[in-house]
């Protein structure tokens, strides 16, 4: 919910948000106590281990030049993600045989392009010297690629690592341009429409800065340059009467004035379609009065929601469902200890080895542990052919998914369907209005019982 304010908060402010659906493991080393040696033995633990959606800033996405979106015909073939990250934490990710293949981490020393201040030079005291500039290039067409570059020393080099092999990424736009990747954002709209309005602000300003410091008519004989003459506060103006020094008395600012601003203001209302005063209507006095308000209050809104859903929200949904399958099924191995000469030992293993989830390596036992969901009041049981049955209990309890519980056995796989609230909920006293009128039709017809009528209320 926080990464999709985070995308949706880019696409108002920008036009177009992007975010990145994908699986992290956040791996960090800890230290544990001291041997008898006084040294620290370290232990890799994850803060985070499953899928992830994560807003992607715009001025580090790069996307194919001639792309419409990331579907149809005209979707986009490639794109770049750029990383300013830590040379420590680069070390620390980019090892093993998974993201160091080639053997050339080695070789990445920091510098660079590390410089992640887009708009104003960075201040004095922070160090980018220890920074990595790190490219992920995803591609789609004509062949499948990521190929990951790190201060222009190749990483990784090889097929897209998800099932999906699509590019891992959807965008959210605010005000869509037909035939363009990136939309357009509210304060576009509002910028020629906020312009006006900042230079009568500023002028009526003016106006009451020379109305608190007057200007004065002082005697055309003094020495005055035409500098002198210019409007501003105390500033003089010269005439004939030499006895006529006062102050300049201004009239009150014309109407015209603030009628200009609130016809400003209207218009900043029609371009966005966001009017939450509801200006001009009339007030509500029933139900209905007041449902027809809020629906005409909020249709642009509601077209801004629906876009999100079919474009945004739809396929981040796919490739969360496909990076599920993908990953989840792979167990944990937990190491099997204990005495293997007794009853109790035998008899576990018996139990494990009838579930199939013994795991023999390197002449050592391993337990698969696979994924706990967490179930509130219910929790699920197997029947006598084994389906599992759900039923309600107090509490919370924990269901081992197991890959068999999910993954699709047949070649088709899994039919998905997004079924996502397009209307926006009504408020209680609006609800309880409704829900009176409709009693009230109700018990006028004879067909209806009112005992089960005042039930239902």
């Amino acid at each position: 919910d926080l990464a999709l304010y985070d995308v949706l908060k880019d696409a108002l402010t920008d036009g177009t948000g992007i975010g990145q659906e994908y699986y992290w493991r956040d791996v960090r080393k800890i230290k544990s106590t001291k041997n008898d040696k006084g040294e620290y033995t370290l232990k890799e633990v994850y803060d985070y281990d499953d899928v992830y959606l994560e807003p992607v800033k715009n001025e580090d996405f790069f996307v194919d030049e001639y792309a419409r979106g990331f579907d149809g015909p005209y979707r986009a073939r490639d794109c770049i993600r750029r990383y300013v990250m830590n040379i420590k934490d680069y070390k620390n990710f980019f090892k093993g045989p998974v993201w160091d293949p080639l053997g050339n981490a080695k070789y990445v020393q920091p510098g660079g392009d590390v410089n992640y201040y887009e708009w104003y030079k960075p201040p004095q005291g922070i160090n980018l010297e220890d920074q990595v500039e790190v490219l992920w290039w995803w591609a789609i067409k004509p062949e499948d690629w990521l190929i990951i570059v790190a201060n222009d020393v190749v990483q990784v080099m090889g097929p897209n690592p998800y099932k999906h092999k699509q590019l891992p990424f959807a965008r959210a736009v605010d005000v869509k341009r037909t035939h363009k990747f990136y939309g357009k954002g509210e304060p576009e709209l509002l910028e020629s429409v906020q312009d006006e309005l900042n230079i009568l602000r500023r002028m009526v300003i003016d106006r009451n800065h020379l109305d608190i410091d007057k200007m004065f008519f002082v005697s055309s004989r003094l020495n005055l340059s035409d500098e002198d003459t210019i409007a501003r506060p105390h500033g003089t103006i010269q005439v004939d009467d030499v006895n006529s020094a006062k102050a300049i008395e201004y009239g009150d600012i014309p109407r015209s004035v603030e009628l200009s601003m609130k016809h400003l203001e209207d218009d900043a209302t029609i371009v966005t379609g966001v009017n939450p005063r509801a200006q001009a209507l009339p007030t509500a006095g029933t139900a209905t009065e007041a449902a027809i308000i809020k629906e005409s209050t909020l249709k642009r809104i509601r077209l801004k929601v629906r876009l999100l859903e079919k474009e945004f929200l739809t396929r981040i949904g796919r490739l969360r469902v496909s990076n599920i399958l993908q990953y989840y099924p792979q167990p944990k191995l937990e190491k099997i200890v204990g005495e293997q000469a007794t009853e109790e030992f035998k008899a576990q293993m018996e139990d494990l080895k009838a579930k199939g989830i013994v795991l023999e390596k390197d002449g050592e036992l391993f337990k698969k542990k696979f994924r706990e969901i967490r179930l509130e009041d219910k929790e699920i049981n197997f029947d006598p052919d084994g389906n599992p049955v759900e039923k309600k209990s107090q509490g919370f309890s924990f269901f081992e998914l197991q890959p068999q519980y999910y993954i699709p056995k047949s070649f088709l796989g899994f039919t998905i369907k997004f079924r996502a609230g397009s209307q926006l909920p009504i408020s209680k006293p609006l609800e309880q209005s409704k829900t009176a009128e409709m009693y009230d039709r109700l018990i006028q017809n004879p067909g209806f019982d009112p005992i089960k009528l005042g039930d239902s209320l």
